[in-house]
């Protein structure tokens, strides 16, 4: 619920900050949030503990995560080309050719996996992340806090590919059941208030085959 007070209003006015906005933005942001964790995580039922909305987490469609032998503080740079060769070789035959290594795929990593990716350089001085662009130029990498200690207290890394196979453009978005309501503003004594709702069906997986999830990483 977004509210704010009749004075707090004037007070912020004198240093030509509209508050109302201000307050109403932080509400949106917060509601943002929330969905993403959702589309990430589920929403649970906390008394029969099941899972009323499926996250990208534990999706049941999805394959098992598999373990990588070491994680990339670990690898030299040459481990970790050899790992994304073998992580796009498998998402190839996992997709019956669909997915190669010239298509759309996104990468979410975890963000301590990715500063490896970054601090990491290779012989001729170019870092591990710059190298890999090249040589995957439509991969794209997507840095999510929510993906480190993910899967039984390690970091994980998601292989997404995209195309057009089965009619449908995208192999998972965020699904909503409504993005933002907005209630009337009702007004106080001193103050105004106007309370905000939004629905999440969490991550919509439409198309399983092509997602590819390590775990180690």
């Amino acid at each position: 619920k977004s509210i704010y007070g009749s004075l707090q209003q004037e007070q912020y006015s004198k240093a030509k900050i509209d508050y109302a906005s201000m307050v109403l933005t932080g509400t949106l942001e917060a509601l943002a949030i929330e969905s993403n964790r959702t589309a990430f995580y589920g929403y649970q039922d906390n008394t029969s503990g099941k899972f009323l909305v499926q996250g990208l987490f534990n999706n049941p469609a999805l394959s098992n995560y598999v373990v990588a032998t070491k994680t990339f503080a670990a690898m030299t740079s040459d481990e970790i080309f050899a790992f994304f060769a073998t992580a796009i070789s498998d998402l190839t035959v996992q997709t019956g050719g669909v997915i190669d290594g010239l298509s759309t795929i996104r990468v979410p990593i975890s963000t301590t996996a990715f500063a490896q990716l970054q601090s990491k350089h290779t012989s001729l001085g170019i870092s591990v992340y710059e190298q890999l662009l090249k040589t995957y130029p439509s991969m794209t990498f997507e840095p999510a806090i929510e993906l480190n200690k993910a899967h039984l207290n390690t970091d994980v890394i998601y292989f997404i590919g995209e195309s057009m196979a089965g009619g449908i453009a995208d192999t998972t978005t965020l699904g909503y059941s409504e993005i933002n309501r907005a209630g009337n503003v009702v007004m106080g004594d001193n103050t105004f208030s106007q309370a905000f709702s939004s629905g999440s069906v969490g991550a919509v997986v439409y198309k399983p085959f092509m997602i590819k999830r390590y775990s180690g990483v």
